[in-house]
């Protein structure tokens, strides 16, 4: 009993092929109906080796043509392009024709060769076509779509059923008729897209392709990381662009396009035919064949033909395959098939230390936390392991201003800045860019678009009093300061004290209404202001606060600072006129809107206690 499988892929096109297909010499080709415009493919099934010539389409089963179609290489279904079956190798046609592919053929099947001949006058698109018939005791039969070997009824001059186009795959005719791989559609973390691929003929890779490499894995070539994450590196291409794939080795294959059309290779050389399963190469193992159902309904053309293998093709917990893991990223994971797919190749860790039930396909990202990231050096990619609250997006520079939460505070800019700027959240270890302008307001440039939602809102915003010690804000720290607005030679400025006598102006800062520039401060009125605070100068670094000086001139902390205004909330009449310690006399909160009352708001409050001296004092409280 042998357990082979001939099995026919039908690939329904939309339009007639337009291009040469004609058998010349001993080669790799595909057999495609001209009827039906579907091509053969060798599968799996388990059929006892028989004279009788029925017994190759006992074998059939077919689909429909799809992805990467020489019609539409941009279509979503799986295809005949990508199917190391529809490769046959027919090494001469006459009076005894083979056809073989994908660790089988006709002969292994039925013990017989066949006939294969032009149809008389039958061209179509300039080919010449071609029948496959057997002369039996009593009648000829012919290959044909639908209806296997037809008795003879139908000669294939009247009957396209029987009539088959001889498409060459050759380094000649890549750009008409060519073999190719679809990739996964995520790419790794360098921009990559993977393949997998097992067959029985070598393949060369071409040097103007896709195609980066085909590798191999060893032991040597997976390590873990610091939090145990395991990964393969040390990846030399096994099989450069130029060189050739041998046949019955299973590797892997890293392209720079996600499109099968782009991912082309070419058969050539000796086919390698029937080998024991599963074939090896270092820690990669393939096979041909997969699992199959139904195998001896002839007509059921609708179902997936698959061979059910031996055991050294049954899945165990240590073959991993390529897959895209819980987290969106491109692995060789432990899925939950049973059996492993045909014409693929899955990584055997059973002799791996630890017995990984995942590898990244690269070396995962070094994250630092963004406390550490500010602290390091500038204008160097990062990869931020904490989830960054959007705390406030501005159009006009199109910036987000963010934290982690723990007081550490970055600008973010990003090409995507307005599908971001609706979430509050950006999710952990999804943040990637580099880092600009450490010593005075960091910037991050995203290299590309992190995950985002609007799960979690940031309100615990610091209150600073302009009566007091504010030089430990942050620069792009966003918080809420109060004051009364001036002017004062043209520059808008929140002032601690409503004075205007000498000595009693104290410390300002300096606004910039940039963002809030359709609203209007009246000068002298006192506002609770909620700004992003910009510095700029760097810091004396010999300076700590409360003496934080300017770098360039030593001035003092509060004149290096320049605060934009998001929102702008009046109504507090005086600020932090004096610390009192007499008793409290009235307690008012203030919400981020200004909206007084004498109970606390839900959220951020902005608390007025005056005392029974008249001084007041002002602070902030979350409920």
């Amino acid at each position: 009993m042998k357990k082979i499988t001939l099995a026919l892929m039908l690939a329904a096109m939309l339009t007639p092929l337009v291009m040469k297909a004609d058998y010349t010499n001993a080669g790799y080709y595909r057999l495609r109906c001209v009827n039906t415009n579907r091509c053969i493919s060798i599968k799996g099934t388990s059929y006892s080796t028989s004279t009788d010539p029925d017994a190759f389409w006992h074998c059939i089963k077919m689909r429909n043509h799809g992805k990467g179609s020489y019609i539409n290489p941009y279509d979503t279904d799986s295809a005949d392009i990508c199917d190391p079956g529809t490769v046959i190798y027919i090494p001469q046609i006459g009076s005894s024709s083979k056809f073989h592919g994908q660790g089988t053929g006709t002969y292994e099947i039925t013990s017989m060769t066949f006939k294969v001949a032009t149809v008389s006058g039958v061209i179509v698109n300039g080919c010449k076509t071609y029948y496959a018939s057997k002369f039996m005791v009593f009648y000829t039969a012919y290959l044909q779509d639908y209806c296997g070997f037809d008795i003879g009824k139908n000669d294939p001059a009247d009957n396209k059923f029987g009539q088959w186009l001889i498409e060459p795959l050759s380094e000649d005719s890549i750009d008409k008729y060519y073999f190719a791989v679809d990739p996964l559609d995520t790419p790794d973390n360098d921009g990559y897209y993977w393949a997998t691929l097992t067959c029985d003929f070598p393949c060369k890779i071409p040097t103007d392709g896709s195609i980066v490499g085909a590798y191999t894995v060893t032991s040597a070539n997976i390590a873990k990381n610091n939090e145990g994450i395991y990964y393969l590196t040390d990846m030399t291409p096994a099989y450069a662009p130029g060189s050739t794939i041998p046949g019955a080795t299973p590797v892997l294959l890293k392209c720079k396009s996600k499109y099968a059309s782009d991912n082309k290779l070419i058969p050539s050389g000796d086919y390698i035919g029937n080998t024991s399963f599963p074939i090896s190469n270092e820690l990669l193992k393939g096979n041909y064949f997969g699992p199959y159902t139904n195998p001896n309904d002839k007509y059921s053309w609708k179902a997936e033909g698959y061979y059910i293998p031996d055991e050294a093709t049954k899945k165990t917990d240590n073959y991993l395959s390529l897959m895209i893991n819980d987290n969106g990223e491109v692995c060789l994971g432990n899925d939950t098939i049973t059996y492993m797919q045909y014409n693929t190749a899955w990584l055997d860790v059973s002799t791996v230390d630890g017995t990984p039930t995942m590898v990244m396909m690269t070396k995962p990202y070094d994250y630092t936390s963004l406390a550490d990231a500010l602290a390091g050096k500038a204008d160097s990619l990062y990869h931020i392991s904490d989830g960054l609250y959007v705390v406030e997006a501005t159009d006009a520079d199109k910036t987000l201003w963010c934290t982690d939460g723990n007081d550490n505070w970055v600008k973010v800019v990003s090409d995507d800045y307005e599908t971001l700027k609706s979430s509050t959240w950006l999710t952990p270890k999804s943040v990637h860019g580099k880092l600009s302008d450490l010593d005075t307001n960091p910037v991050l440039t995203l290299s590309e678009t992190p995950k985002s939602s609007s799960d979690y809102s940031f309100s615990d915003f610091t209150t600073y009093a302009m009566t007091s010690n504010f030089s430990d804000v942050k620069a792009d720290e966003v918080a809420f300061f109060t004051g009364f607005y001036f002017v004062e030679e043209g520059t808008p400025k929140l002032r601690g004290y409503s004075g205007n006598g000498k000595g009693t102006k104290g410390q300002s800062l300096v606004l910039d209404l940039t963002y809030v520039s359709d609203q209007e401060m009246t000068q002298g009125s006192s506002y609770t202001v909620l700004c992003a605070v910009q510095i700029n100068e760097p810091w004396d670094d010999s300076a700590s606060a409360p003496k934080r000086v300017r770098k360039g001139d030593g001035s003092s902390y509060f004149t290096n600072y320049k605060a934009y205004p998001l929102s702008i909330n009046a109504g507090i009449t005086a600020v932090n006129e004096a610390v009192a310690e007499g008793e409290v006399a009235n307690v008012t909160y203030f919400n981020a809107l200004g909206v007084q009352s004498a109970e606390p708001f839900a959220g951020v409050n902005i608390v007025v206690t005056t005392y029974t001296d008249g001084t007041r004092n002002v602070s902030k409280v979350i409920k």
